[in-house]
């Protein structure tokens, strides 16, 4: 529980391609601990945008776990939760 969300567990994909959550705790140097409110928002508000289109990933290409379009189907009010709990995290 002592990097509880700090990221760093390793998820194997196909193709060998591995993948690191980022740490999403407050810490200010290698967490999110220097995002505004507002900047954690408009992460998740650019992919509700009408001209998002996905791009497609190739096996080797870079990629992420983070359900971005899922997730931005919340409301800023919910988002905005999270963020609140996120910054509880030590």
């Amino acid at each position: 529980m002592n990097r509880y969300m700090s990221g760093g567990n390793d998820f194997k994909l196909p193709g060998g391609v591995v993948i690191r959550p980022v740490n999403i705790t407050p810490d200010v140097q290698t967490g999110i601990g220097s995002w505004t409110k507002e900047e954690f928002l408009n992460k998740f508000r650019a992919y509700r945008d009408d001209k998002y289109i996905p791009v497609p990933v190739k096996d080797g290409d870079f990629n992420t776990v983070m359900p971005w379009t899922f997730l931005a189907g919340m409301t800023d009010e919910d988002l905005s939760a999270i963020y609140d709990y996120l910054r509880t995290i030590t």
